[in-house]
């Protein structure tokens, strides 16, 4: 068999894309994401490995990336305020649920984490790097930091706030940084795969938060997205607290309320219905999984859109 190293080759050459991934919204699924950019990735690379007699190492990987996980800084007034009040944490305290919203000293403080992370993949080397929040409800998180990273001004405020060196400001204006947001991918994914171009309808199983920027998305992709009642959103917030929890009968009890009360109606009045499961801690298997989808979606970025794929 005569080898050809090329095609090897030209996956080291590939540019290293560089994730700043904002966890605990919730942990669970972010470690679940991470397992799957692990598992989409070594296989897109065995594949073409395997066609040259090459064995796989993690060296060959052109997706690296650093996990932000401190909800303890993130919410500590939060976690200490339901401390004081009432010795343990509720619901309450779960952002895009009911009238939780999130308070400026939270933004501030995961903008700050976000900008220090990315001084140092700078100092580290890298060049293109990628912000995500692996949550539907908060992509307008990530296009807020976005807009402050871009922005001359206003990053200035943080590293002199914050006292991170100077010359990070520079650094960082004259970086490849952008975000990507789980609704997007989501909306891309199905786009693709709707191989007749049909008009869909989609039934987007997540909170209000998450079902607004879906619908502001929706246009760019001929995509209509269904609304909800405001007792619907209930047994959505619902089934978001149940799967943190991950008790088996709760979960059993709402899966069926999300079929018969929001699914099943739906699919009985209109064509082309699609169901997505918004909230990436959901696992119910009612719905496309849009943590799956984001996953897929990031993966191909790095490498379908290369010479090589």
């Amino acid at each position: 068999m005569i080898q050809d190293n090329s095609l090897v080759k030209k996956i080291l050459e590939l540019p290293v894309i560089f994730d700043i991934i904002i966890s605990d919204f919730g942990r669970e699924a972010t470690n679940r994401y991470l397992k799957l950019i692990e598992l989409k990735e070594k296989n897109i690379i065995s594949k073409i490995l395997k066609k040259n007699s090459r064995v796989f190492y993690d060296e060959y990987r052109r997706i690296m990336y650093t996990v932000i996980a401190d909800l303890n800084y993130f919410k500590n007034a939060e976690i200490l305020k339901a401390t004081q009040e009432n010795g343990f944490i509720s619901d309450e305290i779960l952002i895009g649920l009911g009238n939780t919203q999130i308070s400026n000293v939270f933004f501030e403080r995961v903008t700050f984490s976000v900008i220090h992370n990315v001084n140092l993949a700078i100092l580290h080397g890298h060049n293109t790097i990628r912000i995500t929040i692996p949550c539907n409800s908060l992509s307008f998180v990530t296009e807020s930091i976005l807009k402050i990273l871009k922005d001359e001004d206003q990053l200035g405020k943080f590293i002199n706030k914050y006292n991170i060196e100077k010359s990070a400001k520079d650094a960082i204006l004259n970086c490849n940084i952008f975000g990507r947001t789980v609704p997007k991918a989501v909306l891309s994914y199905i786009s693709d795969k709707n191989k007749n171009n049909k008009k869909l309808n989609l039934i987007i199983l997540g909170v209000k938060e998450a079902n607004i920027y879906y619908k502001k998305l929706a246009k760019e992709f001929n995509i209509n997205i269904l609304s909800l009642k405001k007792s619907e959103y209930e047994i959505i917030e619902l089934a978001v607290i149940a799967s943190i929890n991950g008790e088996l009968q709760d979960l059993k009890r709402i899966r069926k309320l999300l079929q018969d009360i929001i699914i099943q109606p739906r699919k009985e009045k209109y064509e082309n219905i699609v169901v997505i499961e918004a909230c990436t801690d959901f696992t119910f298997g009612i719905g496309k999984n849009s943590l799956t989808c984001f996953a897929d979606v990031m993966v191909r970025e790095c490498y379908f859109n290369s010479v090589i794929l």
